[in-house]
Formats: structure tokens, sequence, C-alpha cells
């Protein structure tokens, strides 16, 4: 099998499971019929996975929301900790080649 064949075969397999939780989503997505207004499950038994209906009822989905906010905030804030901390060390290692540099040009001047 040769590469062009084997990167179709990666693929239609990635399409596959991409496909595969396209469909777990909107199957989790489906708010149950709104003609009957009864939900699948016992009125005591409560999964917030079971539909969005419940998860809204329960709050959840803002919470959902609030927490996924909360992680992107924290990577950002991650990402410029990162990028700042670069710049330092790079500050860092040219000031320190500028005062070698003004102690070499002191000493041979």
């Amino acid at each position: 099998m040769d590469q062009c064949q084997l990167g179709v075969a990666f693929a239609a397999a990635h399409l596959a499971e991409l496909q595969r939780q396209a469909d777990r989503r909107r199957r989790a997505s489906r708010v149950p019929d709104s003609t009957t207004g009864q939900h699948h499950h016992e009125p005591g038994a409560f999964d917030a996975g079971h539909c969005r209906a419940c998860a809204r009822q329960a709050g959840l989905l803002d919470h959902y929301r609030r927490v996924q906010q909360e992680e992107a905030t924290l990577w950002e804030a991650h990402r410029w900790a990162r990028a700042a901390h670069r710049r330092a060390g790079v500050a860092l290692w040219s000031s320190g080649a500028a005062i070698l540099l003004a102690v070499v040009a002191l000493l041979t001047g």
C-alpha cells in the first residue's frame, strides 16, 4: 500500500469517526416529544446527559458554557505567560551580551 492509499484510508477512517461523533451529538441534543410533554425517564430519575431539556431545566447548560469560558480564559492566560517568559529570556540574554560587549569595549578601548 503506497502513501497515497494509506492517506486515503486514514482520511476515510477519520471521516467515519467524525460522522459517529456528529451522530452522537445530534442524538444527545434532541428534545423529547413536546406533544406529550413527557420525558423517557421516570420523574424521580434525572440524567443530565439524557437530553438538552433536562440539562436546561437543571441549569447545567449555562454552567457548562461558563466552565468552557473559564477554561478558555485560563488557556489564554497560560499562553500569554509563556510568551512573556520567552520574551523575558530573550531580554535577559541580550542584556547579558550587551554587558559582555561593554566590558570588552572598556578593556580594549
